[in-house]
């Protein structure tokens, strides 16, 4: 009798040492996917500054190009300051080529500004690539680190797995039937043991005759109080 209680025992210490296991498994899979999400996130903000980089170089270019034009239409009216022949006209002629100077030398005004917001932008860029990629570094090699963790549970939760398989053979069919049902009636632990007269399952105590009859070890008990399978651990 105590050695088919030993052998449920032991089918319980297995069978807790995988659920550990794929409890730590679960965690270290999630551990992983929140470092991948770093990495994600990391690179959807350095996409966000470049884009803002872009998005004033693309603003820069269309002050030059409008900048040309203004230039341009000077020329041209410049140019046309020979032809004019009323002194009205040639007034006229001034005044717009003033304005067209005025509004030019604003825009040249704004560029200078975008420069210099480009330098900046172009600077943080530079910072936040190198921060990029020591992070990615880090996170790359903690994730494979994980990796390896999870490819190792998993190696050892076969071999447990192996190893239930050929404890459940072992045990009398009776008696794995009754742990069976002691486990799914108690949430998982189908058996546990009895110390100081009190179920380490449950943490209550069980009565006076039974424990005597428990130290014995010629019958299988159960605990009064959580329906778990109960033994002396002598």
């Amino acid at each position: 009798m105590r050695e088919k209680i030993n052998s449920l025992v032991a089918l319980q210490k297995v069978e807790t040492e995988i659920n550990e296991l794929r409890t730590n498994i679960t965690m270290t899979e999630q551990k992983r996917s929140s470092l991948n999400g770093k990495i994600e996130a990391a690179e959807d903000d350095l996409k966000t500054r470049d884009a803002q980089l872009e998005a004033l170089r693309k603003k820069y270019r269309s002050f030059e190009a409008e900048s040309q034009i203004k230039t341009n239409s000077v020329q041209k009216s410049q140019e046309k300051l020979a032809s004019v022949k009323t002194n009205k006209e040639y007034q006229a002629m001034l005044k717009e080529i003033d304005e067209l100077k005025a509004l030019n030398s604003k825009i040249e005004e704004d560029m200078i500004v975008c420069l210099d917001e480009i330098d900046i932008a172009e600077a943080d860029v530079v910072k936040e690539q190198k921060k990029y990629k020591a992070v990615k570094h880090q996170i790359s090699h903690d994730s494979e680190s994980l990796q390896n963790d999870i490819l190792q549970a998993k190696q050892e939760l076969d071999e447990l797995t192996v190893e239930k398989g050929q404890l459940e053979q072992k045990i009398d069919k009776q008696f794995l039937a009754a742990f069976l049902q002691a486990k799914e009636r108690s949430g998982g632990v189908g058996i546990a043991p009895v110390l100081n007269a009190v179920c380490q399952g449950c943490h209550l105590n069980i009565p006076p005759q039974m424990f005597n009859e428990l130290q014995r070890g010629d019958s299988l008990k159960t605990c009064p109080h959580c329906d778990r399978l109960i033994y002396w651990p002598d």
